[in-house]
């Protein structure tokens, strides 16, 4: 396995700058987020920036394993649309970039929409997605989140068997079970035949899980990889284990990023080397 770095923690940041972090910390990997703000947002990026991103990574040896794209794809009224658009669009950014994978999660069920409605407008639409990322020999991967329409296990499996198409795998990330409480090492066996990537994020826990469903839990302060509660080796080793030897990709909503670019790739780096 391969440890990677989501750039999510630096909004605005300058990537060569991002680059220059992961190089010195020994990361092999690196995973651009399309959000509003980023410098890969689709308006505006062109040929001409994906090359110089691109050089920026080779140069510094490290793999462009993603692009991340998460966002709300049911909206008001069972809307699909800005979310397919988004989507789309950062698909055609992956695609210049050289990265074969596009990330994204379902987002929460709108606010008065019927349930049913809103699952299959959900399905229809990646489906789309999907099938316009393949055009571009991109695999689109959705990630289980808590707070989402696919938060569980069981929710995922459908969404994917449901949909049936060969270019819709799975994004894993144990931390949105860990932190309710839930089995992620139950959830990882039942989605394995589908996991082509995954995220890795630690967390303190401040208090009993379950009970706040939303997409951000208050019983959870995020902290460097190694350093919370979550069982990182075990569950490395339980991706190695099912015969996982992709990308891990460190995310890190922490207010100190920098210390904690560090201090995971002193903690991840032994781990993966075992």
């Amino acid at each position: 396995m391969l440890l990677g770095f989501c750039s999510s923690a630096y909004p605005g940041r300058p990537l060569v700058e991002v680059f220059d972090k992961l190089a010195a910390a020994g990361y092999g990997a690196v995973e651009v987020f399309t959000w509003e703000g980023h410098p890969c947002h689709p308006a505006g990026f062109d040929d001409a920036k994906a090359i110089d991103i691109r050089r920026a990574a080779s140069e510094r040896g490290l793999r462009i394993g993603a692009v991340s794209a998460h966002t709300d794809w049911v909206t008001a009224g069972g809307s699909t649309a800005q979310a397919l658009d988004f989507t789309n669009r950062s698909a055609e950014v992956a695609d210049r970039l050289g990265a074969p994978l596009l990330i994204t999660s379902t987002g929460p069920f709108p606010p008065a929409c019927n349930r049913f409605e809103a699952w299959d407008a959900l399905r229809a639409a990646i489906l789309r997605a999907a099938d316009a990322a393949a055009s571009l020999g991109i695999t689109l991967c959705v990630e289980p989140h808590v707070g989402h329409i696919c938060l569980t296990w069981e929710s995922t499996l459908k969404l994917v068997r449901e949909i049936g198409s060969p270019n819709l795998k799975v994004n894993f990330d144990a931390s949105h079970y860990h932190v309710l409480g839930l089995d992620h090492r139950i959830a990882l066996d039942k989605l394995k035949d589908y996991v082509v990537y995954v995220h890795l994020k630690d967390h303190v826990l401040r208090r009993a899980p379950l009970g706040n469903l939303g997409q951000t839990p208050g019983n959870a302060e995020p902290t460097a990889l190694g350093d919370g509660d979550f069982p990182l080796a075990e569950h490395l080793a339980h991706l190695r284990s099912i015969g996982y030897d992709g990308v891990v990709s460190a995310e890190l909503y922490v207010r100190e990023p920098d210390a904690a670019l560090k201090q995971t790739a002193l903690n991840v780096l032994p781990m993966l080397r075992r």
